[in-house]
């Protein structure tokens, strides 16, 4: 039986692992890790290998957005572990499928299929058929600028984390992403896991 780690921004692993049994029963080959505020990713880092190295064999871990602390920590650990799989997008629909022995690319399908309207929601969808209209998009005005500025200065230990890799990227129309470290970068597996959060659209410099 596989075996799955969740690992989620607060208790909603811990969460979701406790709903899914409320349906399947009782689940020893899966875990759960909630990513606190008082925590950093050290801490994560020291929490997700401790915990997995309670299994049998080497577990996927599941976390639940793409970018974020957990995810981020989560391919920390898969660079000294590359028997391990990491998967984004944490969900019960998700995890029930998987307990139930539902190989890890079937589920996800069926978790995709299962995001419907339903009930009279669907209905009066059905009738309505809202046309479909295509925003325009709107040119990066960031790249035209000769030299580009800067749009955004942060301090924050976790780097390239969620918010910036999904959210202030895009509101801010960034085109570079420029790291300033002492000695985070310096471990073999830090800069190419940071290079996995940066959209194929920008550039990077650590």
């Amino acid at each position: 039986m596989a075996n799955f780690l969740l690992v989620s921004h607060g208790k909603y692993a811990k969460v979701t692992k406790a709903s899914v049994e409320m349906i399947a029963g009782e689940q020893k080959n899966v875990k759960a890790i909630a990513f606190k505020q008082t925590m950093n990713q050290d801490d994560l880092l020291e929490k997700i290998t401790k915990v997995a190295s309670e299994f049998d064999e080497a577990p996927t871990i599941l976390v639940d957005i793409a970018g974020g602390t957990p995810a981020n920590t989560a391919q920390r650990y898969q660079q000294k572990h590359p028997d391990v799989a990491v998967y984004s997008g944490l969900s019960m629909p998700l995890l029930l499928a998987l307990v139930m022995g539902t190989p890890i690319d079937e589920a996800i399908k069926q978790t995709i299929d299962n995001m419907a309207p339903v009930g009279l929601t669907k209905k009066k969808e059905e009738k309505q058929k809202p046309k479909v209209v295509k925003k325009e998009e709107k040119p990066n005005k960031n790249v035209a600028l000769t030299p580009h500025t800067m749009q955004n200065v942060r301090i924050d230990e976790r780097l390239i984390h969620g918010q910036v890799a999904t959210m202030w990227t895009n509101a801010l129309k960034l085109t570079r992403i420029m790291l300033s470290v002492m000695t985070s970068l310096k471990t073999t597996c830090s800069r190419p896991v940071l290079r996995l959060h940066v959209h194929t659209a920008f550039t990077s410099a650590f």
